[in-house]
């Protein structure tokens, strides 16, 4: 099961050194999105990010720094992947690329080219991050059937908000407000990931 963090989109004091923390931490995927971030700026982040981590991280923009960097995740946004064609994403996969996109409905998942290894879903709950986005999931959802692409609950994830997520069948989850929001990121995340690699949790 996938755990994962999405950058705050705006820069953030110490956000390479919190970045490395939260990997040595036991964080498996980091989404760097900085969708204002030069790729000067979003470089220069990466440099502040251990090397060991590179392929654990995902970039949103800027795909053509996956060189320098030796970084093999790309996202696409829904926008950028309605705009790709199927040749391109099946190059990209072909060439080792494990690639993700954001979806907001299940008839969206249906259709979903294989290539994409997970997706995110949501909001599932009201974002904590962004207050005007409100959920678009109905509280007795289920996920009954899935392709081999794996299905990320997004959008108001915390510490309490787990055991509704596990109750849905999501493979993982992604943080963003949870982490950023907080005054203590790692400590955060800690609390969240034991949470969520409990086996019983009472619902």
């Amino acid at each position: 099961m996938n755990l994962c963090i999405i950058s705050n989109p705006s820069n953030v004091s110490n956000e390479s050194l919190i970045i490395n923390n939260l990997f040595s931490n036991g964080l498996e995927i980091f989404h760097l999105r900085k969708p204002n971030g030069s790729i000067n700026e979003v470089a220069e982040l990466l440099r502040g990010i251990d090397d060991k981590f590179h392929h654990k991280i995902s970039l949103h923009q800027h795909h053509k720094l996956s060189e320098q960097f030796e970084i093999t995740r790309f996202h696409f946004t829904e926008d950028k992947r309605k705009k790709t064609g199927p040749a391109e994403l099946e190059k990209y996969y072909s060439d080792g690329k494990i690639l993700s996109t954001s979806i907001h409905s299940i008839d969206d998942y249906k259709i979903l080219s294989s290539c994409f290894d997970y997706c995110f879903l949501g909001p599932v709950f009201n974002s904590i991050s962004k207050k005007e986005s409100k959920s678009i999931i109905k509280n007795d959802f289920i996920i009954e059937e899935q392709t081999k692409t794996k299905i990320i609950a997004l959008g108001g994830i915390n510490k309490e908000s787990i055991p509704a997520v596990k109750k849905m069948g999501f493979n993982g989850i992604a943080l963003l407000g949870s982490i950023w929001q907080s005054e203590k990121p790692v400590e955060s995340f800690n609390q969240i990931k034991e949470t969520w690699l409990q086996k019983q949790l009472v619902y």
